[in-house]
């Protein structure tokens, strides 16, 4: 969380978090594993919520992966697609911080399986400054 943002919603797997200098938002997963797919959904339905009302031409959203445990199985995938894109679809620009080059191409790939533009990062600088000028460096994904 950097200085100046404010908590908006907390559970053991995600904190959201929102900076009162600007419209971007940051979705930040833990290092806790969703223990059932329900608990995924359960967290990702109260963070819906919140997102309601937003206006969303004028948000970013950064999602910090770089905590996330890996999970795969096609239960799991399927409802976390479903939700993803979503969620995704409340905000403007959207970037993905990661922390490996298979992580780059996984948001690459699910960008394209969702239809929603996703741009993947390993700097967390980078993907700011992405999501407050709407500027790509070259260096993303």
């Amino acid at each position: 969380m950097a200085s100046g943002d404010k908590i908006v919603f907390q559970d053991p797997y995600v904190t959201l978090t929102v900076a009162e200098s600007s419209a971007m938002w940051r979705f930040v997963r833990s290092v806790v594993p969703y223990p059932t797919v329900e608990a995924m959904r359960e967290s990702f339905l109260k963070i819906m919520e919140l997102c309601l009302y937003l206006p969303k031409q004028q948000l970013s959203l950064l999602v910090d992966m770089r905590q996330a445990p890996a999970r795969n199985d096609p239960v799991f995938e399927l409802v976390q697609r479903t939700l993803r894109k979503e969620l995704l679809l409340v905000f403007a620009r959207r970037a993905t911080l990661v922390n490996t080059t298979a992580g780059l191409l996984h948001v690459q790939r699910y960008s394209r399986e969702d239809g929603v533009k996703v741009i993947g990062f390993t700097s967390e600088v980078e993907a700011v400054a992405y999501l407050l000028t709407g500027q790509i460096p070259s260096t993303a994904k």
